[in-house]
């Protein structure tokens, strides 16, 4: 297909959020993506995600796809245990989860992940999936319970920045990202709790968070 748009590197999974509205974060990514790439709206991926079993299917299918550097979770989170939901009413632990996106994610290809998820984003969780899961640079997300509506723009505006950021080196385009959103929603990401959690090249794990203060 000639004058095929450039892919701006994200993949969508979602979760349903509830059992009697079709809602979805899906339409800000449209108008995110339809500012950024001129008029062309659809260049993220975007699947649903129903159960444990789809979720690893589709780590393991969108990180073997080469336009593919970033993946957004969107789903329902809980405490006691900490844990990521699914509407098929399973659920991975937040202990679990690391391992278990090791075990599908293609290694050394993904850059970075966001948990659009509550609860889950302590940086002892973000840390550890750095160190279990093979390459990548960063892992962000909340440490408190949201409403889903107000953490999707914040994580619309995060991407949007880190967009901006791309022609960036690698390894600071997520530190300019978390530095602009800092100054752009400092209340907003101290309310929800947000953490992004970058490995150096030394090995050596930061949370840009809590520098960019």
């Amino acid at each position: 297909m000639k004058n095929r748009p450039k892919h701006s590197g994200i993949a969508i999974l979602e979760t349903r959020w509830y059992n009697y509205m079709n809602v979805s974060i899906a339409p800000l990514y449209t108008m995110a993506c339809e500012m950024f790439h001129e008029n062309h709206p659809h260049t993220y991926h975007y699947e649903t995600v129903g159960s444990p079993e789809a979720f690893g299917e589709c780590l393991e299918r969108v990180s073997a796809d080469e336009r593919i550097d970033y993946i957004y979770v969107a789903s329902h989170g809980d405490r006691k245990p900490y844990r990521i939901e699914f509407h098929n009413g399973k659920s991975i632990t937040q202990k679990l989860l690391p391992s278990f996106m090791a075990k599908y994610l293609k290694p050394n290809k993904i850059r970075g992940i966001h948990f659009g998820v509550c609860h889950i984003g302590t940086e002892k969780f973000l840390t550890d999936t750095l160190e279990i899961c093979e390459g990548l640079t960063w892992v962000s997300g909340y440490s408190t319970e949201v409403d889903w509506i107000y953490s999707a723009a914040l994580d619309q505006q995060f991407f949007y920045t880190l967009l901006n950021n791309k022609l960036a080196n690698p390894p600071n385009q997520i530190e300019k990202a978390t530095k602009k959103i800092m100054q752009l929603m400092s209340g907003a990401c101290e309310e929800l709790g947000l953490s992004v959690c970058k490995r150096d090249a030394d090995g050596s794990v930061r949370n840009l968070v809590e520098n960019a203060k």
